[in-house]
């Protein structure tokens, strides 16, 4: 009776409560546009993915502060991630001659998840950037909470991760003995704690007992597990960290360089490796796949192009440029073959 597809698909979840509002939202322009739903999906797969384009570009320059550091992430991170499949070296070669297997799509054109979720999520990462950057300011401090208590709303895989950061970046406060932090995350904590109560009070059973769809049942378990998307990157970033704490001449100049850009990603990275294993502590076991997809593999393609441009940076500035260039034609034409072999495996579908 609600008159909208993306709510109806989910009528039979069996949640006893659960927020739809990307699909309500979406739902209720449509129909003030009179849009038919597929016109609607088609619209929303090249607006949102520009918007996320933006967003990223902005969130690498942030942390870079070199443009063409931030063109070649967002590039990455928007038409890159599926390269980072365990699907073989054969597999990708076919893909980048345009007769790859069959792929359902980009990561980011799949609606809703992540597709809109996506924007708000890295609002959030771009928010904790600040809180970590600036904790006396007070406007950080309320928009980091605000952004991971609605993250509760949008999808909890996203809210899960982006709490256990802030967390994390307590954690470090702590180790440091940045008290402003610390008191900081602990505010922002509360604001986040304010913002989704509604969520969890109405979500308590489901939250505590499991049930109701796939994405939210928990399987019993203390599984540790090791993802090597996540390790890999960390361990590069750890080692440099050392480095520029222990070691010496030239090097550890360019690695505290580095570490005082790309803290906050290190810290993501081991974000990374604690909401993959809560389980060890809690015994349950969320589905991992989405934490794989969804964070860990977009992590390490930001991680890894960071510290690619990083490395290039200390040769001619030509070699910035064309490992940039590189990478956009690498991750555009990759992009393309994904499409293609897509739409030659629906091509009987669609006579």
């Amino acid at each position: 009776f609600v008159k909208n597809p993306f709510q109806y698909e989910g009528r039979n979840t069996g949640n006893s409560f659960q927020y739809f509002p990307i699909e309500f939202i979406l739902g209720r322009v449509g129909a003030l546009l009179h849009l038919r739903i597929d016109t609607l999906a088609i619209v929303a797969e090249f607006l949102f993915p520009a918007l996320l384009t933006l967003l990223l570009y902005a969130f690498a320059y942030s942390l870079s502060r070199s443009r063409l550091t931030a063109g070649a992430v967002a590039t990455a991170m928007l038409l890159g991630t599926e390269l980072v499949h365990p699907n073989g070296f054969s597999n990708l070669l076919h893909t980048f001659l345009l007769r790859g297997g069959w792929r359902e799509f980009l990561q980011y054109s799949r609606p809703v998840n992540p597709q809109v979720s996506a924007l708000f999520f890295f609002t959030s990462l771009w928010a904790l950037l600040r809180l970590l950057r600036t904790p006396r300011s007070k406007s950080a401090v309320l928009l980091a909470g605000a952004t991971v208590g609605l993250l509760a709303y949008i999808y909890p895989y996203f809210w899960l991760f982006s709490g256990t950061t802030l967390g994390v970046v307590g954690l470090y406060a702590l180790l440091v003995r940045r008290w402003e932090l610390f008191v900081a995350v602990v505010v922002a904590g509360g604001v986040a704690l304010g913002v989704m109560a509604p969520f969890l009070y109405l979500n308590l059973p489901l939250l505590l007992h499991g049930g109701g769809s796939s994405l939210t049942q928990a399987i019993p378990v203390h599984r540790l597990i090791i993802e090597k998307v996540i390790l890999l990157p960390l361990f590069l970033y750890l080692s440099i960290f050392g480095f520029a704490r222990w070691g010496g001449g030239r090097l550890r100049s360019w690695s505290q360089r580095f570490t005082k850009k790309y803290l906050f990603v290190g810290l993501l990275l081991i974000t990374g490796v604690i909401v993959l294993n809560q389980q060890v502590v809690t015994g349950k076991l969320f589905y991992p796949q989405h934490f794989h997809f969804f964070t860990n593999i977009p992590l390490f393609v930001l991680s890894m192009v960071f510290l690619g441009m990083e490395i290039v940076a200390l040769f001619p500035r030509l070699w910035c440029v064309l490992l940039a260039g590189v990478i956009v034609i690498i991750c555009g034409w990759f992009a393309l073959g994904v499409q293609v072999s897509s739409y030659q495996a629906h091509a009987a579908e669609s006579r």
